[in-house]
């Protein structure tokens, strides 16, 4: 989700975001290093 916010002209990540960083904080290491790698250009 979080590579598609270059094209999002709605702004809808916004929306979801808190929850999206909330996954950051998740007990499984994969999700939460997928979740940071997404937010990098």
């Amino acid at each position: 989700m979080a590579n598609l916010t270059p094209v999002d002209d709605q702004d809808r990540f916004s929306e979801v975001f808190e929850k999206y960083m909330k996954l950051v904080n998740d007990e499984k290491f994969m999700t939460a290093q997928c979740c940071i790698n997404n937010l990098t250009p």
